[in-house]
């Protein structure tokens, strides 16, 4: 079987957890799949920076296209032309012995623009609906971007729907009315060779002093825009009145309200995966009060690292989480604040806190998503 997957998000400068997820999920299907034959799509007029030697073998073909990408995206919109799958299946015509020349599914691990002829069916991941459910938190920009992608047609297009989580699927039921047998849920994983706790001193050292991070700090990780929540965390924080903690904020935006340089509060950019792990191992705990996550992969990302995690109760958090961290109202100061104090000053809770998330955290695995990814592909 050929099978078409858009990887136009792994060009981006700076990778978004939907670059990462795209990398890991085709990593671990390349490593259990050896029959089908993938034909990666992405579209750049300049050399991409991408390695795209990390998959060379021999099922895995690529399909460039040096379009200008304005004009491809208007053309995919207002044209639907050209088929995002016939395109890629001229790349079939160099690839032999094959006798099936045609694009048997094409996968958008994203929504984004694209056209396809009508035998050709789509597969679409649906990270959140979050821009329905929370949509004061959209700046014009990213309203204009779903207005014309249109993720409601897309996924009305989509011969199956992967959902990353219980919570996603349930948004998908009730604010596109999709029908539950059209929806697989395919939880995200977590690299385990990366993320886990990190015994030699050296290492966790040499980031300390890499990053100047304090002896005791909390962090939060992640984007921060409104959904994040980070301006309460922030006063969460405050209402401490802890002055041996500060607050790391590990993230690859800068919002200078948020931005103390120098202060209790610091900013990091967001640093290769190897070291993320290495300060989720020196932090005293995660705190993650989003609003609303599709999945929220650095609470899953904590846990693995030994990290105590203290998260939001709603939308998909609880179900990543479990009875492993501390569950808070996001819209609660007093709560967020008396459940970083008791991490801090109650080391029993703190050690169960840290047995359980390893242990949650093991329920979590790309090979495990890649498996349950090549199932829907032999079995649709």
């Amino acid at each position: 079987m050929n099978i078409a997957v858009d990887i136009r998000s792994l060009l981006e400068a700076h990778w978004s957890g939907i670059s990462w997820y795209t990398y890991d999920i085709l990593n671990a299907l390349f490593k259990i799949d050896q029959e089908n034959h993938y034909f990666l799509f992405y579209n750049q007029y300049q050399t991409p920076k991408f390695n795209f030697a990390v998959w060379n073998q021999e099922n895995v073909h690529f399909a460039p296209f040096r379009f200008p990408n304005k004009i491809l995206n208007l053309s995919l919109k207002f044209f639907q032309h050209p088929y995002l799958d016939k395109l890629t299946g001229q790349r079939l015509t160099n690839i032999a012995p094959l006798t099936d020349r045609q694009i048997a599914i094409f996968w958008l691990p994203n929504a984004n623009f694209a056209a396809l002829s009508a035998n050709c069916p789509l597969f679409l991941t649906v990270h959140d609906l979050s821009f329905l459910r929370y949509p004061q938190f959209l700046n014009n920009r990213e309203r204009f971007w779903h207005s014309l992608v249109n993720p409601k047609k897309l996924c009305l297009q989509a011969k199956k729907i992967i959902a990353v989580s219980e919570n996603t699927k349930a948004d998908l039921q009730n604010l596109y009315n999709i029908s539950e047998y059209k929806i697989a849920v395919i939880y995200h994983g977590v690299d385990h060779y990366i993320f886990r706790p990190l015994c030699d001193q050296k290492i966790l050292l040499d980031i300390r002093r890499k990053y100047c991070l304090p002896e005791k700090f909390i962090l939060f990780v992640g984007s921060i825009q409104g959904r994040k929540n980070a301006k309460l965390l922030l006063s969460a924080y405050h209402k401490l009145s802890r002055d041996d903690v500060k607050l790391v904020f590990v993230s690859s935006n800068l919002d200078k309200q948020i931005s103390r340089p120098g202060g209790k509060v610091m900013f990091l950019s967001v640093p290769d995966r190897q070291e993320l792990s290495a300060i989720y191992n020196l932090a005293e705990m995660l705190v993650y009060p989003s609003f609303y996550e599709g999945f929220g992969l650095p609470v899953l990302e904590a846990m693995a690292c030994g990290c105590p995690v203290i998260a939001a109760a709603g939308s998909s958090l609880p179900e990543v989480i479990a009875q492993s961290g501390l569950l808070v109202d996001p819209y609660n100061i007093a709560e967020q604040s008396f459940a970083m104090l008791a991490v801090l000053e109650n080391q029993k809770l703190r050690s169960e806190l840290v047995t359980r998330g390893l242990a949650q955290a093991k329920k979590f695995s790309w090979e495990e998503s890649g498996q349950k990814m090549l199932e829907l592909f032999k079995n649709f």
